[in-house]
């Protein structure tokens, strides 16, 4: 029996320009995480630990966190992820916000698709969703991002929210490029991504 393919958001581009990649890529042996990417995470959980304890980024300077010593740099940018949620939050209402919340889309026999979210913002009163995520690398990546989107739709699908939301926002926090990115569109051009582009 072949062994079922998982398919992470984060590389959903690849897999549309090529189905093929999913299959290639499930062949390739199990790589540990470069020092970037483990400096990424920790970032990320770093800004998670604060939101949730109320705590000042800064304050974890010089400080060992997940096996990795944060810089000042490393520190401002949880601060920047951690301004963007309250920004989440102070646009569509108290109690509308998740942070690192994973999100599953799709499961067959096959494959299965889904992947964390870093934050999901729901208002069914301003019948909007906002979906965020901190790109700590330099490399630079456009809101309108197949990544978010498919974040979107296990969100919208999940919470069975086809019928309440009308706007879908799409966040890029990435400090190596200023200001937080944001695409907008309706339900329904997400629906239309998903059948004529990420099915097709």
């Amino acid at each position: 029996m072949a062994k079922q393919i998982n398919i992470r958001p984060s590389g959903i581009s690849r897999t549309i320009a090529c189905p093929a990649s999913v299959r290639l890529s499930a062949q390739v042996p199990y790589q540990e995480s470069g020092e970037a990417a483990k400096i990424g995470t920790a970032i990320h959980s770093l800004a998670e630990h604060c939101y949730i304890s109320l705590l000042d980024p800064m304050k974890f300077v010089g400080k060992g966190y997940e096996g990795i010593t944060m810089t000042e740099e490393n520190c401002e940018f949880a601060q920047q992820h951690l301004n963007a949620i309250y920004d989440i939050h102070e646009e569509l209402g108290e109690g509308t916000v998740s942070v690192e919340q994973f999100l599953p889309y799709q499961e067959t026999p096959a494959y299965k698709c889904g992947g964390t979210a870093d934050v999901i913002g729901i208002s069914k009163e301003k019948r909007k969703i906002i979906i965020a995520d901190l790109k700590t690398g330099r490399g630079y990546v456009d809101a309108d991002s197949d990544q978010l989107k498919l974040y979107a739709l296990a969100a919208m699908e999940s919470g069975g929210l086809y019928q309440d939301i009308d706007t879908v926002e799409l966040w890029i926090i990435q400090p190596h490029h200023g200001e937080v990115r944001k695409h907008s569109m309706t339900t329904q051009e997400l629906v239309d991504w998903e059948h004529y582009i990420l099915q097709h």
